[in-house]
Parts: structure tokens; C-alpha cells; sequence
């Protein structure tokens, strides 16, 4: 309701008028990027907004007035706490400045001589209404002349808001401008700050953050330059349409749609290329998220065909003159791409994170090497993505490998070939697979064994389907043997004997971290409470000094010594999605041992 409110609700009326879904879905895009809120109750709003827009695309209704009432009550509340911050002092991020004041306060006045003018022609009379199934009294109001609450909502854009809300408001308002008579300027501003501050927060913040900071004034620009370049992303703009079973003229229209959304991607790529100094300031690159095997989806092309080359060949062969231009490159990203063995990549590259690509196993030369790769992320969505095991040869000091498999895909690691030439575990310290099948665990466990020495100090496996049966894991743990482990975790365990904790102790004397999570079921396909077989003062005296060596996690209790009961229901943070070092945790809060 106040001045800049009133401006953007009028400028999306008139777009609405035109078509309102795509104006809807553009503003709901900006708003799930890495933004700084800056008014009052506009991060509810856009949740809001984005719920309800969730729920046209599953329904495919398209209903407009919804809209206007979920912004309309933000919008009443968010005046009304405005006026009220600039009296007691405490506002928002745009800041409690006079010129601000008084805008807003010149429209407070209007909108009070319209809600006087209102309630006098207005009369209070209760209603009987249903609420959970309970009948309730609530305060509703009548008017000798219709037409001037019609002219109240249309003048006000008050939606849906009830009569009731505002005159609470209204009156709540009145009460705070009573209480604090004299509005409260700021003084400073972030021009203000000294310029090692301002750096600082650039330096922080996101790049769409600091892009968003440094278009405020000529002086945030300049300091900004050497921040908002660091990272960016190559994906089609392309965002798909209903959730619904869609007709033939729907994937027509949708297909020409991603056509002009890839022209609109080499010119981004083009323009890229043609900037030496965006080239210069990439440290973090995605080329193409998950969202380009949607386009390949919808429209029908196989890999590798005359239908995919025509189409996204133009994107590929402009992807290895952009990274070959980028020096400062760190952080690498690729989805669903044929990935070249000539790609050359900047010095200083020490994260790379794949998703189900391509690599193209014709060579007529050696594969190159990139010293610097230190950590991989690898993720396997099909068996057609299995060549991408032979991308680790062009990593020779790989110290870090997280990967997703997939149950389509058969087997784990490279080509027999490959694998006489290198052998990851040489160097790996820290290792994270997901979803790994009963196939996959004893692939990995035979190429463990062919390393010649091994280095893994953190170990995280998860099995996917069944989940690890009692003679893989007490093979993994034996190939593992040499390797100085601090943190072991296995997702999906079978075998749960007290005797395992020994086994573990004798093996690992180092361990410092330690998560089983019990399958209780071969019918369970992901790890979920399950009651382990024995009772805990069983489990107790097989804790050995190497697995309690550090103490437990914050709040868990302490253990005592040997053969003390104790309780097996810990949770151990930095344990789970990411391999860290982390506190002794014996059990995962998934799993419930009997007392």
C-alpha cells in the first residue's frame, strides 16, 4: 500500500491484462535467486506467490484474482508496519529515510480520511460461521451504501483483506503514532562504511548479490567489478509448462519455445566469449544444469544423432574456448554433456562436479592431465554416463570423489584398459558413494584391492536397493585394511552383530567417527527407523578405547569405562550428506537400538 507498492501492483496490471501466467512465473524466477529481502513480510509474500503458482502448474487452472489477495494482505500489513517502524525506529533494509516518510506518510493520511469516511457508514454485526467443524462468532460489517466500501477495496487494493483486519490495523497504527509522535531517520548510510567493509560484504555475498549492491551508485560498481563476474551459469532459459499430461500442440509450442531459448543462449555464450575481462574474473563455472536433460527429453533427441548435433553442437563447441580463457577457474560444473579429451582448463581448477556425461572414448592421443583436481563429484544417471570413469585418469592427485550411481548402471570404474594405467586409491583420502547395488559393492571392493596402497582416511558408502549383506561387508572392511581410516559410515547394513564393533576396532585402531545405519529389511530400499536385533547393555562392552577416543557429540551422554551401559541413540553431525570430520557417533538417529 505505499508508494512503491502501488507502482509495481500497477505495472503487473497492465502485463496481467496481456498474460498473466508468464509475467507471473518470470517474477517468481527472480524471486527464488540468491536475493536480499528488503521489505517487510516479502520473503512470506514470495513463498506465497510461489505456492500458489506450484499449484497452477500441477492443475493447469489459471485463475488471476488470487493473486491480488495474497499480495493484498501482504501489502496492508506491510504499510501499516512501515508507518509504525518510523516512529519506533525499526524498519527494513530500504531504509528509514525522510523522503520515504514522507511519501508514506501522505498516503497514511488519505487512506485514514478513507476508513473514517468508511466507518461511518459501516455497522458491526456478528455472524455465526463454521470453523473445524465448530460454530463460531465472528464480527462482520453492513453499509446503508454499498457503493463506498466498492470504492474503499478499488481505490485501496485491499483484495480480500476483511473489514475487520483493517479498522484492527488502522487503530493498532494510531496507538504506535500516539506512543512515538516523532519519526526516526537514519543517519548512516553503507556509503558510509570504510572501504575494507564494503569489500567485505561483497566478498560475501552472492555474485547476483553483489551485481544487485553495485548498481545502487557509481562507487558500490566500482568495487563490486572484481566480484560479480566470479561466478555464472549456461543453461537454456527455458522453464517448462503444467505438470499435466500434455497433447502433441503442447509439445509442439514447447519445443519452439526451447528453440528460441537456445538462440538466447549463444548470444549469452557469444557475448561471453567476446568480454576478456568476465573471462578473466570466472572462478566458478556451470555449463548447463540439470535442466538441459529436460530439453533433451522433450525434444526426442538420442545422443550423439543428427538431431542432437544440429541442435546442441553449437553450444558444446563454444564450451572449450570459454573455459580455455578462464584463468582464475576453480570450480568447474558439467550436465549431460559429450565432453571432449582436448578441453583445456585453467591452472588453478581444484573442484569438478559432473552429471551424468558423456566422455568421448575416441582417442588418438593421450588424455590430458589436470595436476590441480583435487575434488570430484561425479554422478551416474544411466549406463550410457559409465564412460565418465575414465575422467578420473585426467585427475592424478584426486584426493576427493563423492558419486551418485544409478541401478541402470553396470559395474563400478573404468574400462579394463584404463584400470591397468591408473588407480585412484593411490591418492584418494576421502571417499563418498550413494546408491551403490550389491553388483556395485563387490566391484568396488575388487578395485580397492588392486591398488597398491591406499590413503582413504574418510569412507562413506550407502547402499542403494537391499543394502550391504553380512559377507560384503566384512569383505569391504578387509579391503580397506591398509587404509589409515579417522571416519567410516555405512548406510544400509545387514550385519549388526556386537562382534562387528570389534571387528571394526581391530581393523580401523585410528577410527575417530563412526556411523552404521541398519537395514532392518531386503525389502527396504533406504535406511528408516529400524530396531536393531540386540539390546544396548549388550552392544556396551564391545566399545573399544579406539571408538571412543574423543567423546561423544554434543548432547549425547558420556560414555564410562569399559562395559558401562550406555545409550546407542546418538545423532553425529557432518556425518551425512557431505564426509567430514566430525565427533564419535556410534549410531545414526535413524536407527533405534532396544534399552
Amino acid at each position: 500500500m505505499d508508494s512503491d507498492d502501488e507502482e509495481i501492483l500497477e505495472q503487473l496490471e497492465l502485463q496481467l491484462i496481456v498474460e498473466w501466467v508468464p509475467v507471473l512465473s518470470d517474477v517468481l524466477d527472480w524471486s527464488q535467486g540468491d536475493i536480499v529481502y528488503l521489505k517487510l513480510h516479502q520473503a512470506e509474500e514470495w513463498e506465497r506467490l510461489r505456492y500458489e503458482y506450484d499449484c497452477w502448474r500441477e492443475t493447469s487452472v489459471s485463475e488471476i484474482d488470487w493473486s491480488r489477495d495474497v499480495s493484498a494482505w501482504f501489502r496492508f500489513k506491510r504499510f501499516c508496519k512501515s508507518i509504525q517502524g518510523f516512529h519506533k525506529g525499526n524498519l527494513d533494509l530500504t531504509g528509514r529515510h525522510e523522503h520515504r516518510y514522507r511519501r508514506l506518510y501522505a498516503r497514511w493520511n488519505r487512506f485514514l480520511a478513507d476508513v473514517l469516511n468508511l466507518s461511518l457508514h459501516a455497522t458491526e454485526v456478528e455472524v455465526s460461521v463454521e470453523e473445524c467443524g465448530k460454530m463460531v462468532m465472528e464480527i462482520d460489517h453492513t453499509f446503508d451504501r454499498p457503493e463506498v466500501l466498492e470504492k474503499f477495496r478499488r481505490d485501496w487494493k485491499t483484495g480480500s483483506v476483511s473489514l475487520e483486519t483493517v479498522f484492527h490495523h488502522t487503530k493498532k497504527t494510531l496507538k504506535y503514532l500516539s506512543m512515538y509522535p516523532t519519526p526516526i531517520f537514519q543517519k548512516l548510510l553503507l556509503l558510509d562504511l570504510p572501504p575494507e567493509l564494503v569489500h567485505y560484504v561483497m566478498f560475501v555475498a552472492t555474485s547476483g548479490d553483489a551485481r544487485r549492491l553495485g548498481s545502487t551508485s557509481k562507487y558500490f560498481r566500482k568495487i563490486s567489478l572484481s566480484y560479480i563476474y566470479t561466478s555464472r551459469t549456461f543453461d537454456i532459459p527455458f522453464k517448462p509448462g503444467p505438470l499435466v499430461p500434455r497433447t502433441p500442440e503442447d509439445i509442439d509450442e514447447e519445443q519452439k519455445k526451447i528453440r528460441v531459448a537456445g538462440d538466447t543462449l549463444l548470444e549469452e555464450l557469444d557475448f561471453v566469449l567476446s568480454r576478456p575481462h568476465i573471462l578473466e574474473s570466472l572462478q566458478d563455472v556451470t555449463m548447463f544444469g540439470q535442466r538441459y536433460g529436460l530439453v533433451k527429453k522433450i525434444l526426442g533427441f538420442e545422443s550423439g544423432s543428427r538431431e542432437y548435433r544440429n541442435f546442441f553442437g553449437p553450444f558444446e563447441s563454444r564450451i572449450g574456448p570459454i573455459l580455455s580463457r578462464t584463468p582464475n577457474l576453480k570450480t568447474l560444473a558439467f550436465s549431460q554433456l559429450l565432453i571432449s579429451n582436448a578441453l583445456e582448463l585453467s591452472h588453478n581448477l581444484h573442484s569438478i562436479w559432473v552429471y551424468s556425461a558423456q566422455m568421448n572414448t575416441r582417442r588418438t592421443t593421450k588424455p590430458p592431465r589436470y595436476p590441480s583436481v583435487i575434488n570430484a563429484y561425479l554422478v551416474f544417471a544411466s549406463d550410457e554416463a559409465r564412460s565418465l570413469w575414465s575422467l578420473l585418469e585426467s585427475f592424478p592427485n584426486l584426493r576427493s570423489l563423492h558419486t551418485r550411481l544409478s541401478s541402470e548402471l553396470a559395474g563400478i570404474g573404468p574400462e579394463a584398459d584404463i584400470r591397468t594405467r591408473f588407480n585412484p586409491f593411490t591418492t584418494l583420502e576421502r571417499l563418498a558413494i550413494e546408491r551403490a547395488d550389491p553388483d556395485h559393492i563387490e566391484a568396488l571392493t575388487e578395485w580397492i584391492q588392486e591398488s597398491p596402497s591406499l590413503e582413504l582416511t574418510h569412507f562413506w558408502l550407502e547402499g542403494g536397493g537391499p543394502g550391504l549383506f553380512p559377507r560384503q561387508t566384512r569383505e569391504l572392511l578387509l579391503a580397506l585394511d591398509p587404509a589409515p581410516l579417522q571416519v567410516l559410515v555405512l548406510d544400509g547394513i545387514h550385519h549388526v552383530e556386537p562382534s562387528l564393533l570389534d571387528e571394526i576396532a581391530t581393523i580401523f585402531p585410528d577410527l575417530r567417527a563412526l556411523s552404521l545405519l541398519y537395514r532392518q529389511s531386503e525389502r527396504q530400499t533406504q535406511s528408516g527407523v529400524s530396531t536393531w536385533p540386540h539390546t544396548s547393555w549388550e552392544y556396551a562392552p564391545h566399545f573399544h578405547d579406539s571408538l571412543l577416543r574423543g567423546g561423544l557429540p554434543g548432547g549425547a551422554e558420556e560414555i564410562g569405562p569399559r562395559g558401562a551401559p550406555v545409550r546407542l541413540e546418538f545423532y553425529c553431525s557432518g556425518i551425512g550428506g557431505v564426509l567430514s570430520d566430525a565427533g564419535i557417533c556410534v549410531f545414526s538417529s535413524r536407527s533405534r537400538v532396544q534399552d
